[in-house]
C-alpha cells in the first residue's frame, strides 16, 4: 500500500497557492470594479442618453458548413431602466437571412469576470465613439431646432398694430378653454375669415393648415 503522505502534502501545498492566487485575483477584479463604477458615475453626470456599443471579439465560424459567429462588444446602453457602462454577448448565423441573433447582456460588473477583463482595453474606444456620437446627436437637434423654430413662427406670429382677430367657426381642444374674441370699437368682426381659437389665441384656420403640413413635413 503506497504511502498518502506526499499526495496529501502535493495536494495541501498546491491549494495553499491556488487560495493566494484567488484572494490576489479577487483583489484586481474588485479594483477593476471600483474603477469602472467611477467612469459610469462621471458618464451619468453627462446625461448622454445614447446608446453606443464597441467590439472586443469576433469568433467566427470554426469547420467548413459552419456558419455560426459570437460578437462580444463593451458599450453604453440602458439596462433595468438604468444607463451605464455594459457588455454583451451576440450569437447568430453568418448565413441566416433574418439576422436573428441571441443576445446576453450585462452591467460591467455583473458580466463575468474574463468577459470584463478582455473589456478593459477597450474602454477608451467606447469614450471616443460616445464623443463621436455626442457630436453627431448634437449636428441632428440642431438641424431639428430649426425646424421646430419654424413651427413656433407660425404658431405665434408676431403681432401686428391694428390687427384685429376675427372667428367666423373654431374647434374645441380638450383641456384647453378658447376665449371669443371681442371687436374693436368702431371695427366690426369680420365673418369672412375662418378663425380658431387655441390657448385663450385665435389663429385662422387656413394658417393651422400651413402648420399642419410642416409637421408633416418636418417628420423623419
Amino acid at each position: 500500500m503506497s504511502d498518502p503522505t506526499p499526495l496529501y502534502e502535493s495536494v495541501s501545498h498546491s491549494f495553499l497557492e491556488l487560495t493566494k492566487a484567488a484572494g490576489a485575483l479577487n483583489a484586481v477584479s474588485d479594483a477593476l470594479g471600483y474603477a469602472v463604477s467611477d467612469i459610469d458615475e462621471g458618464l451619468k453626470r453627462l446625461n448622454l442618453g445614447l446608446n453606443t456599443w464597441v467590439r472586443i471579439s469576433y469568433y467566427g465560424p470554426d469547420y467548413p458548413g459552419d456558419s455560426s459567429y459570437l460578437i462580444e462588444e463593451l458599450g453604453y446602453a440602458k439596462l433595468n431602466s438604468r444607463w451605464g457602462i455594459s457588455l454583451r454577448k451576440r450569437r447568430g448565423e453568418e448565413n441566416d437571412p433574418e439576422g436573428t441573433e441571441e443576445i446576453e447582456t450585462w452591467p460591467f460588473n455583473e458580466a463575468p469576470r474574463a468577459l470584463r477583463l478582455k473589456a478593459i482595453d477597450k474602454i477608451p474606444d467606447l469614450l471616443r465613439r460616445l464623443a463621436e456620437d455626442a457630436s453627431k446627436a448634437a449636428a441632428e437637434l440642431q438641424v431639428r431646432l430649426v425646424d421646430a423654430q419654424s413651427v413656433a413662427a407660425v404658431i405665434s406670429p408676431p403681432k401686428l398694430a391694428g390687427d384685429v382677430a376675427t372667428r367666423k367657426s373654431g374647434f374645441r381642444v380638450k383641456g384647453v378653454t378658447a376665449t371669443q374674441p371681442q371687436a374693436t370699437e368702431g371695427v366690426p368682426l369680420s365673418p369672412d375669415k375662418e378663425t380658431t381659437g387655441i390657448s385663450g389665441r385665435w389663429t385662422d384656420a387656413p394658417t393651422l393648415a400651413k402648420l399642419a403640413d410642416a409637421l408633416k413635413g418636418s417628420k423623419p
